[in-house]
């Protein structure tokens, strides 16, 4: 089964190269020009340079491959004018040459195209309402993707994610916490808005059993096996990693609105032998030994 990937600087594409590896996997991952080379070096996979942004070479790249599985991963969460181009256009394209190619689509989508105001877990059969930009785009993307492919395509929603990932370009939440810290800035964070986080490694077994699965296909939730909030999680990865006086970095930020991200993970959960990884596992992948050190 040749499969390619898209997102290779991303936490979850760097977990699943290495999963890839492990599993013995024809994998193809695609690099774009402005990827860090040393990901080659790390990961000894087979790397194709392609510019997402050029749908042309894009589509010859794919047309000579002919991948069984395309796994998208891609996806831009900070610079707005990137947003639609990688959250919502390359997803619609990638969906159209899919279907052209009978290729098996799995697309990572967000649970931010929730507004967080339901009381209860989100089925994927609830109606989304993204109050952010970057939620918004994330929806759009979906929205393509269930239009232009007849291919069974798989959209997987996930949550913030933690990583032990070095060498990317996307930060995971862990990665933002403690870049705040080693700049010598402060954050603020909420305690009012909850979500259930989960790891890249966690993740990215998921992706490889669905790659399997052709049994599966629509949009599917993957999380975490507990609940917390950003202030919290927060303070429990900087005590992780041995920095004192974490609230010289943490501000709890003024904000009385309770949001709700969490997602029901059923019938996914049950038909996978990945299992959520519960806080402690999650940490445990972390794998903060020394404590930090500054100038």
């Amino acid at each position: 089964m040749k499969t390619l990937l898209i997102g290779i600087s991303s936490p979850i594409g760097q977990s699943f190269l290495k999963a890839a590896k492990s599993r013995g996997l024809n994998l193809i991952a695609i690099s774009e020009p402005s990827s860090d080379p040393s990901l080659n070096r790390t990961y000894s996979a087979q790397m194709i340079e392609c510019d997402l942004g050029d749908q042309q070479k894009l589509q010859e790249m794919l047309f000579q491959e002919w991948p069984d599985v395309l796994i998208n991963c891609s996806e831009e969460a900070i610079d707005e004018e990137k947003m639609a181009s990688s959250n919502t256009h390359l997803p619609k394209f990638l969906s159209q040459l899919t279907h052209h190619l009978g290729t098996r689509f799995i697309h990572i989508s967000s649970n931010a195209i929730f507004d967080g105001t339901n009381s209860d877990y989100y089925r994927s059969t609830d109606t989304p309402n993204p109050e952010t930009f970057y939620g918004q785009t994330k929806l759009l993307g979906e929205k393509e993707i269930l239009k232009n492919s007849s291919s069974n395509p798989l959209i997987l929603r996930i949550p913030e994610i933690l990583s032990s990932e070095s060498i990317t370009c996307q930060k995971s939440f862990n990665q933002n916490i403690m870049q705040t810290v080693e700049s010598k800035q402060v954050i603020e964070l909420t305690n009012t808005s909850h979500f259930q986080p989960t790891s890249s490694t966690n993740i990215a077994d998921v992706i490889l059993e669905l790659c399997e699965r052709k049994d599966l296909h629509g949009i599917f939730h993957w999380a975490g096996s507990e609940t917390i909030n950003a202030y919290d999680l927060a303070t429990l990865i900087l005590s992780r990693a041995n920095v004192e006086n974490p609230q010289d970095f943490i501000k709890l930020k003024d904000d009385s609105i309770k949001r709700n991200f969490c997602m029901e993970l059923q019938p996914l959960k049950n038909k996978l032998k990945t299992k959520p990884l519960s806080l402690k596992e999650i940490f445990e992948e972390l794998d903060y030994k020394e404590p930090l050190k500054f100038n």
